[in-house]
């Protein structure tokens, strides 16, 4: 989800793009990371009201949910279809002219809409240097 917000009358809405299958009102969901479920009390996407479709933008208003239990970039999916995680291994390549990225240095990551503060941890050797390209894990 991009972002979350309360409309008076309705409770906390979130807005995303759903990236595949269907969401429907009254069908269960849970928020990840923190593995909240909620209801979904309503829903609309662009081309109609009631149900979203993958690759569509869809509001979705959680019953039971208030806006601080959540953030931009948390996820909204069936119950029990995914697993939140602190590690990502990655294969990456640094642009000519960049610094050593160096063991245990800290970053942002990008994924979808969140912002996540993030520690290399260099698997082979103790720094990726530009143009190189080992494997690289972060938590």
């Amino acid at each position: 989800m991009d972002r979350a917000f309360t409309l008076r009358g309705f409770g906390t809405v979130v807005t995303g793009t759903l990236v595949s299958g269907t969401l429907a009102v009254g069908e269960e969901v849970e928020v990840l990371p923190e593995a909240v479920a909620r209801a979904c009390a309503a829903c609309r996407s662009r081309r109609s009201r009631g149900a979203g479709r993958g690759g569509h933008r869809t509001a979705v208003n959680l019953s039971g949910l208030e806006v601080h239990e959540i953030a931009r970039g948390d996820v909204v999916t069936q119950p029990g279809t995914l697993r939140a995680t602190s590690i990502v291994e990655a294969e990456l390549t640094l642009l000519p002219g960049q610094r050593p990225l160096k063991d245990q240095t800290r970053l942002r990551v990008h994924i979808a809409s969140a912002e996540v503060l993030a520690r290399v941890r260099v698997l082979d050797g103790s720094a990726v240097a530009a143009g190189a390209r080992p494997a690289c894990s972060s938590a």
